[in-house]
């Protein structure tokens, strides 16, 4: 489970919503393909579409201390809520892949955000562990690697 949470994640939706259905219509079928472009449709709408980016907020006043921006105290944008922010509430970063940014590099979070992404992130970690312990337990689990393999 915690692959295809991976998977969906660090997906590359850019180059996918690019393309249409039709050009899955447009391809050739061989015969001795094993692929059945009714199921890759169907696979294709399983992962989940990111999230749309929040419009950001331009406001005068920092969202959480109301302190006015000028040229000493600059806005910054909390990339999950998009309300403005000084630099001293919107010092978190997170990784946002869902949201369509890369998740190679952490954005710039406000605190209230940040709790709410680290609980996610606990949350799937605990399903995950509870999977692989079920897994175990069953006599089901799937190795990491397999042993006896050098690559």
């Amino acid at each position: 489970e915690r692959q295809l949470v991976n998977e969906w994640r660090t997906f590359d939706w850019t180059l996918s919503l690019k393309s249409s259905t039709s050009e899955v219509e447009d391809l050739e079928y061989d015969e001795n393909d094993d692929i059945d472009v009714g199921e890759y449709e169907r696979a294709r709408t399983l992962a989940p579409r990111p999230l749309p980016q929040p419009e950001w907020e331009l406001a005068s006043s920092c969202y959480s201390c109301n302190r006015s921006f000028n040229a000493t105290l600059h806005r910054h944008h909390c990339r999950r809520c998009g309300h403005s922010y000084c630099g001293a509430h919107s010092s978190h970063s997170h990784r946002l892949p869902h949201l369509g940014f890369d998740g190679e590099v952490a954005e710039r979070v406000c605190k209230r955000c940040k709790v709410v992404l680290d609980s996610r992130d606990l949350e799937e970690r605990v399903v995950w562990r509870l999977a692989r312990c079920r897994d175990y337990l069953a006599g089901n689990l799937t190795p990491y690697f397999e042993t006896g393999v050098d690559t």
